[in-house]
């Protein structure tokens, strides 16, 4: 039918007869698809017949209007008349066109954001009902009309109902967690048991995990949903504890954990479908877990478990197994090169503090958890070249690498408080700091009368805060807060600052109103920009992962703050509460932080952050800062900067890669500076097969380094990059997120958060120590404790993600002998040398040209063939395409060792391979460093030899011990680490 003709019809809609226009809308509704643009000029009278209750087919003229709207593109309008026109509008039909799939699709999507507003408006927003409402006008049209909404739900039910008859069980689950339908989720997973198998229900438990990660962002919405899934994970006939360890962490419940203790007590250790299930799940919460799971768990275990069993479990819940195997495979595997060490403290004058400084930061990053000190006994005269904060940092460094306690002689307090913060940092997660935590408060007992008068009291309650708050970290324990605030209120300059630090790490992640309140209220009333900042930043660590619960506190109090120093801390703020989420309203306010605000600091700080919110979707991170990133405003370039290397951290992504490069020429000093650092943290770790581009960054920084001229700041950026990307020996990496549960990793976060503060306060930069995580497999055999020489398998070429050759030391030239000066006057032999000794004397000359020459161009002909065989290696990589990660597989692997370095992208090639028969790996291992925990499927044959071993020995635990200040002999420290019953070791 032509468009002439349609018109016509449209004309009779304006007749007054009731079945004319009958006629002339089924006529129409035949040609709506062809003709849509004429009848859009008619829309009003469309309207007017579907309002008219007298008019004979009201649904007709509504499912006319829905397709006009439909496209028109007002998809609101096309759903409202939709829904209205009846059996016009049939979901059920097998052949269903384009409009209905989309109208389905709209309306399953305002279903959800309907849903979400409820929610919302019920259980957070309630008492500020009305500013909410404004801010969501789109959605309330659906609120108001609870026949659409009846009829919203409608489409669901059915739209699920048809999923399940197809057995499409992902489908109508996705469905079912995106709108929040719990009684749908149980209905599904029943169906699908009964349909199926339970393997199948396990990777339906799976999927829908996934699904609550990816798509429900309010915090108690989510925390229902995972109890759901919780509940049906461990009453099934045959309980999924893989994934009910996931849901448990996800959590964050001690409860869950506590659930499947309970259940695998039940269990027999010779039952083979559980057995050492409890070992590897108590060595996943001393690895993944918070420090208040990890407690709670350790006082539960003796009422569940009996004997050997229990002694293993809390031996491993205390931390000391895990320790000794860490610190095995650091010392074991290190690959530590120390002329990167030795070239930068030529290279960068040590008389300066900066580049004392970066040296010293750089030394302790490679030597993180090795233990090894040989740089540092080889130059401790460089070392002594510090000077007051300088020295606090430095001791930090020394201390970072083995327990250093300074002698009662040495009378430096930079000294002593610089041991404290490294020993801190030493103990940070590990068995021990409790003891450490307790030695800090006598600390504070002692000097905190004398705050107010004493220099040497302020400096040493700077390093012991700074300790407490990392050894004391996550466990809101009021005999830590407590002596913490009295340090905040005496609002010192010097000591303020750490105590705040101090009290947010302790509180991590707990929102506490009267904490709270403490630090507001120092924020807003100190006289020290710099106790103003740490309170804003005290905050967003108090903030940790609680996401719209923090909203009050982060738009009302710190990001509409005149103060700028603690309107610094909203943007950490938003970074911490949302960290990992990408929630679109914390990027949002972010941007317009980055953009709009008056203070370069915060403008940075906003920028940086973008890099926590996106650590989980790193590949977003390049888009959204792609502008920000050629931004006229230095402050921002730099954030942008950090916020590419924090989210991309260990992930050695390309695009950011190539982001960061080009700001490695940018014209500012510190732009390039966070610039190298950022290109590290992503590179960490990796070679130049598995990466060509890290031979271009460790290049580049060699020039920096080695160049005279170059900014202060850009050399400090490039040494500290060096020292970051060969971390741990080689053997560390940083990861935000836990790979394996998709949950974040608290201490690597604080570490990096609080590193990022180097801009400010330079010993803060000791703090990313705390984020390096050792990138080793470690399979063990529990109970038993033996690590056994077995082999992994890699299915990739060899030699792509081996460790990078150490450079050889140049050898030093003799300098040649001088001829010695025959003076006329001392001797009249020399005018009657014959001719034969002077012919004789130039052929040996000659000789000796003769010989240079050709040593010369042996060297030459050497360094051209050297240069030949690195431009093919060179081809070689390119050809295999080794930096997109593509043609690495091989069908025939090699051989791992137990304990070797696994990179984050080497893992997925990684697997246990069908020669090791004698153990296999209690839970499905899927390449990712860490401890796996082994059983015996072979009892009876031969046992493998032990790499290492360690005997558990639980002893009732000491009483607190007491420490004298003055008594910190270093005489004395080999006593004092046999009272604390370990050995502090990374």
């Amino acid at each position: 039918m032509s468009t002439t003709e349609a018109q016509s019809f449209i004309s009779l809609l304006k007749d007054s007869e009731p079945s004319v226009q009958l006629l002339a809308l089924k006529n129409i509704s035949e040609v709506i698809d062809h003709s849509w643009s004429v009848v859009a000029l008619e829309l009003v009278t469309l309207e007017m017949l579907y309002e008219d209750e007298n008019f004979q087919d009201q649904e007709l003229a509504a499912f006319i209007a829905a397709k006009v709207y439909y496209y028109l593109g007002n998809f609101d309008q096309a759903i409202k008349y939709a829904l209205a026109s009846g059996d016009y509008f049939n979901i059920d039909t097998e052949k269903s066109d384009l409009f209905v799939e989309t109208i389905i699709t709209k309306s399953l999507e305002k279903y959800i954001e309907n849903r979400k507003y409820k929610y919302n408006r019920e259980k957070v927003f309630a008492e500020n009902e009305d500013s909410y409402l404004e801010q969501n006008k789109q959605n309330s049209f659906m609120e108001v009309d609870e026949n659409v909404n009846a009829q919203l739900r409608e489409i669901f039910v059915k739209m699920v109902n048809r999923c399940l008859e197809a057995k499409e069980f992902r489908l109508a689950l996705g469905i079912s967690i995106d709108c929040f339908e719990t009684e749908f989720v149980e209905l599904i997973f029943l169906k699908a048991i009964n349909a199926g198998s339970y393997q199948q229900a396990h990777k339906l438990l799976s999927y829908a995990l996934q699904c609550v990660h990816l798509s429900v962002k309010i915090l108690d919405q989510k925390k229902k949903l995972l109890d759901l899934l919780f509940k049906i994970a461990i009453n099934m006939q045959t309980p999924d504890v893989l994934n009910a360890e996931k849901i448990a962490f996800s959590n964050n419940s001690i409860d869950q954990f506590i659930q499947l203790f309970v259940f695998l007590s039940q269990k027999s250790e010779d039952d083979s479908e559980f057995q050492g299930f409890e070992y590897q799940f108590a060595f996943d919460i001393v690895a993944y877990g918070t420090e208040e799971i990890r407690t709670l768990a350790y006082k539960q275990i003796p009422e569940l478990y009996q004997g050997e069993r229990r002694d293993n479990i809390s031996s491993i819940l205390e931390g000391t197994p895990s320790v000794h195997f860490q610190k095995f495979a650091l010392n074991k595997n290190r690959s530590i090169d120390l002329s990167v060490l030795k070239k930068a403290k030529t290279n960068l004058d040590g008389k300066y503090t900066v580049y004392h400084n970066a040296v010293a930061l750089a030394n302790s990053f490679v030597h993180c958890g090795t233990g090894d000190d040989r740089f540092v006994r080889d130059n401790l005269s460089w070392l002594g070249k510090a000077k007051h904060w300088a020295k606090f940092s430095a001791t930090a460094s020394l201390g970072l690498l083995q327990p250093y306690l300074p002698s009662n002689k040495n009378p430096s307090r930079f000294i002593k408080a610089g041991s404290l913060y490294g020993l801190a940092i030493i103990f940070a997660g590990n068995p021990g700091r409790e003891r450490i935590s307790d030695m800090f408060l006598d600390l504070i007992d002692v000097h905190l009368p004398n705050i107010a008068s004493d220099d040497a009291s302020q400096i040493l309650l700077h390093g012991t805060c700074l300790g407490l708050g990392i050894t004391a970290m996550g466990t809101n324990d009021s005999k830590y807060t407590q002596p913490l605030t009295e340090v905040i209120e005496a609002d010192n300059s010097i000591c303020s600052e750490p105590a705040l630090y101090a009290l947010g790490m302790s509180c991590l992640g707990f929102y506490e109103d009267n904490h709270i309140e403490t630090v507001l209220h120092t924020g807003s009333n100190s006289k020290h920009n710099n106790v103003v900042q740490a309170a804003g930043l005290s905050l967003a660590m108090m903030f940790f992962g609680q996401q719209e619960l923090a909203d009050p506190y982060i738009f009302g109090d710190l990001k509409t703050a005149e103060n700028s120093f603690l309107r610094y801390g909203a943007p950490y703020a938003i970074g911490m509460a949302y960290v990992g989420t990408g929630s679109n309203k914390a990027v949002e306010a972010l941007l317009e932080m980055a953009v709009t605000d008056s203070d370069d600091n915060v403008r940075r700080a906003a920028a940086t952050n973008i890099g926590f919110v996106f650590c989980k979707d790193h590949s977003q991170v390049p888009k959204i800062v792609n502008l920000l990133a050629k931004s006229h405003d230095p402050h921002v370039r730099c954030g942008t900067a950090l916020a590419l290397g924090i989210s991309s951290a260990g992930k050695n992504y390309m695009p950011a890669v190539e982001m960061l490069l080009a700001l490695t020429k940018d014209p500012v000093d510190f732009v390039k500076q966070h610039a190298f650092i950022g290109l590290a943290l992503i590179l960490i770790q990796q070679t130049e097969k598995s990466n060509p581009k890290v031979k271009e960054v460790n290049e580049l920084f060699d020039t920096i380094i080695s160049t005279r001229r170059t900014e202060t700041l850009t050399k400090f950026g490039a040494c500290l990059g060096q020292g970051i990307m060969n971390a741990c020996g080689r053997n560390g990496t940083i990861q935000l997120e836990n790979p394996e549960f998709g949950t974040i990793n608290r201490l690597s976060v604080v570490g990096v958060m609080m590193f990022t503060q180097f801009w400010s306060w330079f010993p803060l930069a000791h703090f990313l120590n705390l984020a390096f995580t050792p990138s080793n497999i470690m399979a063990v055999i529990a109970p038993g404790f033996e690590a056994p020489e077995i082999n992994l398998q890699c299915h990739t070429k060899e030699g792509i993600f081996d460790y990078p050759e150490i450079a050889k030391e140049e050898a030093t030239s003799k300098p040649s002998k001088a001829k010695t000066a025959v003076l006329s006057t001392t001797s009249k032999s020399g005018k009657i040398k014959s001719k034969l000794q002077q012919m004789i004397q130039k052929r040996d000359e000659l000789k000796a040209e003769i010989k240079e020459e050709n040593k010369l161009k042996k060297d030459k002909k050497e360094k051209a063939r050297a240069a030949v065989e690195l431009a093919a290696e060179q081809q070689e990589l390119e050809k295999n395409n080794y930096n997109a990660g593509k043609n690495i597989f091989s069908q025939q692997p090699y051989k791992l060792a137990n304990f070797s370095r696994v990179l984050p992208n080497q893992s997925k090639y990684v697997s246990f391979g069908k020669n090791n028969d004698k153990y296999v790996s209690v839970k499905k291992f899927k390449g990712n460093p860490g401890i796996i925990v082994l059983k015996d499927v072979k009892p009876s044959s031969t046992k493998l030899p032990v790499l290492t071993a360690l005997k558990v020995d639980i002893q009732p635990p000491k009483k607190p011990i007491k420490f004298n200040p003055e008594l910190l002999d270093a005489d004395k420290f080999e006593e004092l680490q046999e009272r604390f019953d370990q050995v502090p070791d990374f």
